[in-house]
């Protein structure tokens, strides 16, 4: 429902291609005759060095995005391989699973402490030497609470990649663009 709008398909256009540099570089060099798929070592490997994991977002619930991101369904005998790993469309269906299942700060809280996006928020939260969870519970705010409406889905998936790219240079890691195969799927 979320990934079949245009705000959402003009969010992943944007990022396409560092999201593809992303997926290229780490692909898997060990799963046999298939060299373009990430393996569930490859997506845990992806969600730490993007410090995506928290109190809320598990390691348990991060590899559930990337089990419930598999779009085929297969035969395990048959297609170990494609059973055992992600494409390069399941990779892009797994964060729209994390968006779904990450709490990211709300856009009216980056924006009261004047920040235009996640990383800038992220980035004066280092400055004050609080945590989001700190944050929330010194200036509690209508937006923070169960069942409020949440901000667009397609501005949380791109505040979700920028803090993916933010997190990865922070660690030390850079991507140049690229553009996917046609037959990347």
């Amino acid at each position: 429902e979320n990934l079949i709008v245009e705000e959402t398909d003009n969010v992943l256009r944007q990022w396409e291609r560092k999201l593809y540099s992303v997926y290229a570089n780490k692909m898997s060099k060990d799963v046999g005759k298939v060299r373009n798929r990430w393996t569930l070592k490859i997506w845990d490997t992806f969600i730490n060095d993007a410090k995506l994991i928290d109190e809320q977002f598990t390691i348990q619930i991060s590899k559930l995005a990337y089990h419930f991101a598999k779009m085929d369904v297969v035969d395990e005998h048959k297609h170990i391989i494609r059973y055992q790993t992600m494409s390069w469309l399941e990779f892009i269906e797994s964060l729209a699973r994390i968006v779904q299942f990450k709490k990211m700060p709300a856009k009216e809280r980056i924006e009261m402490v004047g920040k235009n996006d996640v990383c800038e928020y992220y980035d004066w939260l280092i400055e004050e030497g609080i945590t989001h969870q700190e944050h929330m519970l010194r200036e509690p705010m209508e937006c923070d609470e169960e069942g409020t409406e949440q901000d667009p889905f397609a501005w949380q998936l791109d505040q979700l990649i920028r803090l993916i790219f933010r997190n990865l240079k922070l660690d030390g890691q850079t991507f140049s663009e690229m553009r996917p195969p046609d037959d990347a799927s």
